[in-house]
């Protein structure tokens, strides 16, 4: 789930509705610098702080900023997150996201009942009062002329949207299903929604999910609530938790006999040999297709250093193996979210929290005696579950109860 605020603070109300309901989630300010970050999360929340700027700043903003964020959208079920007041640009920038999504068509439905905000009769109210006669409309920077529904969200070079009313919302999710295909089949590019019960927005959110991802859905926290209580089933029964992901460099047979143990309980084993090529990373980057698709299917993935003979490799080798194997993890953290990661060899942990740009572990506990877990203190992996292991101790089958304890523990 994606979701693109105005401001800060709904961008952090509407996310907390989906951890509330299990998700993992995270606000941003700043999209170009997070991205890591980002990947690490079921729900990111972007805020582009446009709610008090000029229609031409904001414009400015999403030229800026839009096919970013068109690029993080692709695969994305999102959603745009608008004041239950109507304050800030919200015609604009519906239009603007569209935009760049080159989605077709959007659903828009800002009630949010519990707090006293709802739409009936395309006339949205707030504690019973008409918007434009409220003191948000008043005090408002770009204050709305109407409480009028369709026409706070039609802009002069567009047509007016339709509204879908409150009496054909009671009728059912299949009833507004039906009558919100006709729409789409006609091409009308903004639909907005009566709400004045948590029902509504419930029956509204079970017939827009059949759409998919052929609609924008606009909305204050009160629809993203019932939204996330709808997707929380459904999403969590379709994806299970990531792999987690293993590291190891050490040279001990016993690292090696852990290594096969773990092959023998069905984890992905991708060897890294950087004396075989000029790029160190570029072993394991080969195999980030297979190693993405096999974490994201909740399966352990362990890099293995594999060194042969290595009484061969001299330390400057030995130096430059590190410095490709921390580069490599680095990479693969920043495009695929795993439970945690699991390190295997002194050295090796030393490599890849620099690499990682981590200062140390905050820790938690043991797995299994002289075996640490934490979380990465600092840096942009920032509480990325972790285990550390010596080497050259532990039963055969330890890196298989380290790779199993961090998805339960990443999983509470």
């Amino acid at each position: 789930m994606l979701i693109i605020a105005d401001d800060l603070t709904g961008a952090a109300d509407c996310a907390v509705q989906f951890r509330q309901a299990g998700f993992s989630a995270v606000v941003l300010t700043k999209l170009a610098r997070n991205r890591a970050v980002s990947n690490r999360f079921r729900v990111v929340s972007l805020s582009l702080h446009t709610r008090d700027a000029s229609a031409a700043s904001v414009r400015r903003i999403w030229q800026r900023h839009g096919p970013a964020i068109a690029k993080l959208a692709a695969g994305a079920l999102v959603y745009q997150k608008i004041d239950s007041t109507l304050r800030g640009h919200p015609a604009l920038e519906v239009r603007l996201l569209l935009r760049h999504l080159r989605a077709s068509s959007a659903v828009i439905a800002p009630a949010f009942p519990k707090q006293g905000r709802q739409t009936l009769d395309g006339v949205h109210r707030v504690h019973g009062i008409p918007l434009a006669e409220t003191e948000y409309a008043r005090t408002s920077t770009h204050s709305p002329v109407t409480s009028y529904l369709p026409e706070l969200f039609t802009c002069a070079d567009d047509t007016a949207p339709a509204h879908l009313p409150g009496h054909i919302i009671e009728r059912g999710p299949e009833v507004v299903g039906e009558w919100l295909r006709e729409r789409l089949a006609g091409s009308c590019r903004l639909i907005t929604a009566d709400a004045a019960h948590e029902s509504h927005l419930d029956m509204l959110t079970q017939a827009v999910l059949p759409l998919g991802n052929r609609l924008l859905l606009v909305g204050s926290a009160g629809w993203a609530e019932r939204l996330a209580l709808a997707y929380q089933a459904h999403a969590t029964a379709a994806q299970p938790r990531p792999g987690v992901l293993g590291v190891v460099g050490s040279l001990s047979s016993v690292a090696t006999r852990q290594v096969q143990a773990v092959l023998n309980a069905g984890a992905m084993i991708v060897p890294f040999n950087p004396a075989s090529t000029d790029s160190p990373s570029r072993a394991t980057m080969d195999n980030w297709p297979a190693l993405m698709e096999a974490v994201a299917a909740g399966r352990h993935v362990v890099v293995w250093t594999n060194p042969g003979d290595a009484s061969s490799a001299s330390r400057q080798t030995g130096r430059r193996a590190l410095r490709g194997l921390g580069e490599a993890v680095r990479a693969i953290l920043s495009t695929t979210a795993v439970s945690g990661l699991a390190i295997v060899g002194g050295d090796t942990a030393h490599a890849l929290l620099r690499a990682l740009r981590a200062s140390g572990l905050t820790l938690a506990g043991e797995v299994a005696a002289g075996i640490p877990y934490g979380r990465l203190l600092d840096g942009p992996f920032a509480g990325l579950p972790t285990v550390t292991k010596a080497g050259g101790f532990g039963t055969d089958t330890v890196l298989q109860d380290c790779l199993e304890f961090l998805r339960g523990w990443a999983a509470q």
